[in-house]
């Protein structure tokens, strides 16, 4: 009676350290003639990476490098892009590899929907559009949020943990007050942005309206975390609404709300307290259901008014390009505003502009003709 060794099972060989390790080693000897490169390499590297197998973690990534844009960079010095950009189209481009490899369906809402036929409006806009630039602009940056809310949905549809964002979104909030509270402390910016004795603070980004645009995105998605849903969806563990993660909930409205008032932003005060009235609203079921099904006509509304507004104040600048305005307290912030869009018109590419101009000055400057 014969008898057989019983041999171990040999352990399956993966290729995923020897390929990680070949791509940081090209990114060193890469960066070795230029160390921008190596960043450029390293973000795709892994950017694509998450892309094709932790999409969630990838949108965590990408919420990281939305307030340090401005300031950090990489590629050829040449032709520099931001994080932001090289984060987004490289997660698609792993995403991308992984549809392909599993032939999965994509998935699509309403949101998603949406914001494509906005993108569409502003195609058609393109033959009254009156700087190209400006257009391309726009029109790239709404196709953006169009695929990354794609991604979004597909990635957490399939389940994704939305905590890697919600962590990585706290951080960027938590990170840019602090920075506008040094701001504001010791007086760190332009002069033009001293208003009632204390400066607007920006933060990591370049203007204080753009830090209240951000603090308004985020603060609204903690808010509607600390609230919490209602009916079935407060079971569903996806949602995240555990009493052992509302105290950070608690801390990103309080920082976002805080930050808000050192952007004294009043146009992103009003956009705050408008976003607070519909997540308030949303967490009723019956009204919520309501918000939905008037979601399209809604969407048609604001096209128009969209249409309506840009004609009024492309007359507006039209307007005072041509004509002296006296500057004066009571009409000083519509002024600035014209004075900054009539800039960018009248700009030209021999004599780049000031980072920081004086609003008083431009108020007074006419376009060459």
């Amino acid at each position: 009676m014969s008898s057989t060794a019983a041999t171990p099972a040999s352990k399956p060989w993966s290729s995923t350290p020897i390929l990680v390790a070949c791509v940081i080693a090209c990114g060193l000897i890469v960066g070795a003639v230029e160390w921008q490169t190596t960043g450029l390499v390293l973000m795709i590297a892994l950017s694509v990476w998450l892309g094709m197998s932790h999409q969630d973690w990838g949108l965590g990534l990408l919420a990281l490098t939305l307030p340090v844009q401005t300031y950090l960079e990489v590629g050829i010095q040449s032709g520099s892009v931001t994080l932001t950009k090289v984060a987004i189209w490289s997660l698609l481009g792993g995403w991308t590899i992984s549809l392909l490899r599993s032939r999965q369906r994509v998935l699509v809402d309403f949101v998603t929907v949406s914001l494509f036929v906005l993108v569409a409006a502003l195609v058609l806009s393109v033959w009254n559009a009156r700087d190209g630039g400006i257009w391309i602009g726009e029109t790239y940056r709404w196709l953006a949020t169009a695929i990354i809310s794609c991604f979004a949905f597909n990635a957490y549809r399939r389940g994704g943990s939305p905590l890697p964002f919600l962590f990585c979104s706290l951080a960027g909030v938590l990170g840019s007050v602090a920075l506008s509270l040094w701001q504001v402390m010791f007086a760190v910016g332009p002069e033009s942005f001293q208003v009632r004795g204390f400066l607007r603070a920006y933060g990591p980004f370049t203007h204080p309206n753009q830090l209240a645009i951000y603090l308004e995105l985020t603060t609204l998605l903690f808010l509607a975390l600390l609230i919490g849903p209602t009916g079935r969806q407060a079971i569903d563990g996806r949602w995240f609404v555990s009493p052992r993660l509302r105290p950070l909930w608690a801390l990103g409205v309080a920082s976002g709300l805080f930050g808000l008032m050192l952007s004294q932003s009043r146009g992103g005060m009003v956009g705050m307290a408008a976003g607070i009235v519909i997540v308030g609203a949303l967490i009723v079921p019956h009204i919520r259901l309501s918000l939905i099904r008037l979601a399209p006509v809604g969407l048609i509304g604001a096209l128009a008014l969209l249409t309506i507004s840009i004609g009024i104040v492309a007359a507006g600048v039209q307007t005072f390009a041509n004509e002296e305005s006296l500057v004066t307290p009571a009409n000083f912030a519509v002024q600035e505003r014209l004075s900054h869009w009539t800039a960018r018109r009248c700009a030209t590419t021999s004599a780049p502009p000031r980072r920081w101009a004086s609003s008083a000055m431009a108020a007074k400057t006419r376009c060459p003709t």
